[in-house]
Parts: structure tokens; C-alpha cells; sequence
């Protein structure tokens, strides 16, 4: 997959550096067993000293007589610098199945998970149907707090943002943690794509609203890595973190994202992420929900995002 480019050449670590290789053989096993396949990847992810640096995502049930691959290489930037990382390779492959499903239940399977249609103006948000306190807090916090206006705190914002930061939202459950980043990353190259073929200028665009996915306490390491990856590549802005707004461990040790998880794309999704992390940190009953003090919670640092 990985075909060797003129920037994927270089070194990426040295003997010193910390390299981990996460592999999840099947992501979204509900999903498989209650029959939405389409649904179901399989992950390999890859960590430099605690950062998804490449990410392989196999969809072995979306396509009759093939298998379809996502895929993402990136170097890390330095932490000072705004954006994550410096997207190397970015791209999709098809191979040919050993052993090919019945496509007229593959197909009838994916007609009923929804419909693909793209609203530039409109936040998506993709999340499961899990009765968890922590996901019913979070959505709660994100479609009442949030987007409707009564942001929690001492979060203030500047009259020009404003109608920026309230776009109408929908909400599209979807399982498979792998699933649900990678519906990210792929809204956003698909109004990435709408907006090149318009071929419009910066200042006359408004900013990109993209998406966002939510998901409670339950994934691992594995479940994350390869589409962080995937996700940085074709994005390197988009945001990554728990629900508190703080970066995902990669430590080969702390494999649980007992904090759950946040993911973002598009300039307005970042600052509806930031005001969600933040949010929820000053919630004591989301605290109770996932299990941790408030006055244990860090604060989140400033999230910088790109104005267009």
C-alpha cells in the first residue's frame, strides 16, 4: 500500500524512539453480529513515540468482490507548531477478495445504513446508540449548550463567530469507533473536493463546517490508532483527543481511552470541539459519569484552528 514517495522516504524515527503497532482483526463486532457489516474494518495502526504516524483501514465487507483500503502516512510536527502533523501519503486501494460475499446482500445492507448526501453547511455527527451516561451527557451538552447558544462557563464568543459556531447539525448513529472517524475523514474530502471544484476563493468561502463523532468510554488503543492516522493524512488539522479535550495515550501501557473520545474536521468543527471539551469539563455530573474527579480534570489547553 505504502508505495514509496519522495517524502515517504526519510527516516521517520531513530533507535531511541518508541514504535507501536496496533492491530484490531475485527472493529465493530457488534456491528457484525447484529448485521451491519458494512460497518465492520479491520485496523493497523502504527505510533511514533505516542503518535499515530500511519494508519491501514480494511473494509472487507463494503464490496461484493473486493476489499477496500484507507490508508495514511504523516510526520509529526513539532508541538509548537499549529497543525499535528505533515501529511505524507493519503489514499484509497481496492484488491480483489479471496472469497467474495453475496453482493445483492452487501449492497442491500449498505442502502440501509443511509443516505450519502453532503450538506457544506450542515454539521454532521457521527455517534453510536449507546445508553452510557457519558454519551447521552456529551450529546446533551453538544446540542444544548453548545450549538444552541447557552455555552457553559466562562466560554464567551466574538459577535463575528457566532453564526458560525450554531450550524444546524445532524446526527447519523454509526458503529464501529474505526467507522465512525473514518465517516469523518471522508466528509471531509468530500466537501473539500465540492469546494475545489468551485474553485472559489478563501475570503469568499465561509468556513468549512466538516464533522465531528462522539464516542463514550469502551474503545482501546487499537480501535484508534490506524484511523487517526488515516484522518491526519488527508487532514492534518483535525483534532483527535478524550471528551476533556486531551490527547489520546499511546504508551503500549494505557491501552483504554477511559475518557472516550472526540473527533473533528473542518475549521467550524475544531472550535465546536474545543467549546464541547471545555464544556464538559466544568460538568460534575459528566464527571461522575465517566468515573473522575472534577477538580481532577485538567484544564484544556487552547486549541488553535485555522481560520478557513
Amino acid at each position: 500500500i505504502f508505495e514509496p514517495t519522495e517524502g515517504s522516504t526519510q527516516s521517520l524515527s531513530s533507535k531511541s524512539d518508541q514504535v507501536i503497532v496496533f492491530i484490531d482483526p475485527m472493529d465493530g463486532t457488534r456491528e457484525f453480529v447484529e448485521g451491519r457489516i458494512q460497518n465492520v474494518q479491520c485496523l493497523i495502526g502504527i505510533t511514533l513515540n505516542g503518535m499515530p504516524v500511519a494508519g491501514a483501514v480494511g473494509m472487507p465487507m463494503v464490496h461484493g468482490n473486493n476489499i477496500e483500503i484507507a490508508y495514511g502516512l504523516i510526520s509529526p510536527r513539532e508541538k509548537n507548531e499549529s497543525s499535528a502533523a505533515v501529511p505524507l501519503l493519503s489514499g484509497v486501494k481496492m484488491f480483489d477478495a479471496r472469497n467474495p460475499l453475496d453482493f445483492h446482500s452487501v449492497k442491500e445492507c449498505i442502502s440501509a445504513s443511509g443516505s450519502t448526501e453532503y450538506d457544506d453547511s450542515t454539521l454532521r455527527v457521527f455517534s453510536g446508540d449507546s445508553k452510557k451516561p457519558a454519551l447521552k451527557f456529551a450529546m446533551g451538552c453538544l446540542e444544548n449548550n453548545v450549538l444552541g447558544g447557552a455555552a457553559p462557563g466562562n466560554i464567551q464568543e466574538a459577535d463575528g463567530e457566532a453564526s458560525h459556531l450554531h450550524p444546524p447539525m445532524r446526527r447519523i448513529v454509526a458503529g464501529g469507533c474505526g467507522n465512525k472517524m473514518l465517516s469523518v475523514q471522508r466528509h471531509f474530502q468530500s466537501l473539500s473536493e465540492r469546494r475545489n471544484e468551485k474553485d472559489s476563493s478563501a475570503s469568499s468561502s465561509p468556513p468549512m463546517v466538516g464533522a465531528i463523532s462522539l464516542a463514550p468510554p469502551g474503545s482501546s488503543s487499537w480501535d484508534t490508532a490506524a484511523p487517526t492516522a488515516v484522518l491526519l493524512a488527508a487532514d492534518p488539522d483535525a483534532r483527535v483527543t478524550d471528551l476533556f479535550g486531551h490527547a489520546l495515550l499511546y504508551d503500549g501501557e494505557h491501552l483504554l481511552n477511559d475518557c472516550g473520545v472526540v473527533v473533528s474536521s473542518g475549521c467550524v468543527a475544531s472550535k465546536i470541539h474545543e467549546k464541547l471539551c471545555r464544556g464538559l469539563c466544568n460538568e460534575p455530573e459528566f464527571c461522575e459519569a465517566i468515573g473522575v474527579e472534577l477538580d481532577e480534570v485538567a484544564p484544556v489547553e487552547t486549541i488553535e484552528v485555522r481560520s478557513s
